[in-house]
Formats: structure tokens, sequence, C-alpha cells
């Protein structure tokens, strides 16, 4: 029986995304498990083929991973090779451009009017 073998574009995708989730988790502080377990995994192994690219997730999970994460689903899978620093900046931005009680909220929008 032969075994299924994802695209390189499909492996480079997860390991992205996996790292990506992976830098997210760890800047929250939480375990393996403690993201496996609300995503429907009933151990930190099968999550950490996810986060080393092995595995994907699909839309669902990526976005409930997302959510949970305090980042968007936009974030985890950008094409951009972005570094650590740069995702991190890219939240942040995107954390107080969605969020109109954020104290930065109103002038981060004058910023991006007078910068089209």
């Amino acid at each position: 029986m032969a075994t299924f073998q994802p695209s390189k574009a499909t492996e480079d995708y997860n390991k992205r995304v996996g790292s990506r989730i992976k830098l997210f988790r760890e800047l929250k502080g939480m375990t393996q498990t403690d993201l496996a377990i609300p995503l429907g995994y009933k151990s930190s192994g099968a999550f950490s083929l996810i986060e080393s690219g092995v595995r994907g997730l699909n839309k669902t999970k990526l976005v409930h991973a997302a959510k949970l994460l305090d980042t968007f689903p936009e974030v985890l899978t950008a094409k951009q090779s972005l570094t650590n620093q740069e995702l991190i900046d890219l939240n942040t931005f995107l954390l107080i451009r969605t969020n109109p009680k954020h104290p930065l909220h109103k002038k981060m929008i004058k910023i991006i009017k007078l910068n089209p």
C-alpha cells in the first residue's frame, strides 16, 4: 500500500505554521498539552508532530489554535519569511488595529491615515 506523500509546498507550509504555533505557545507559557487538549488531541505527542511540521492543522483547528494563542490565523500562515520578532510585531499591530478599545488604537489609526 502506497503512503501519501505531501507536496514540498505543503511540507513547507506545515513547518512554517508549526514553528509559529510553537513560538506563540511558548510566549504564552503554555505546554503542548495545554494547547493540544482544547484542540481535541489526546496527548502532546500528536501535537508535537504539528509543531515540527510533520502534520498540519485543518482550518477549524488552526482558527481555534490562533484564538487560544491570542494571535491570528493570518500571522500563523503568512507566506513571508519573518523573524520571530517580526511575527510578534505583526501580531501586536493586528491586536491593536482590531481592538477599538485598545489604548493605542486611535493613535494607530491616525498614523495609518497620515501614511497611506
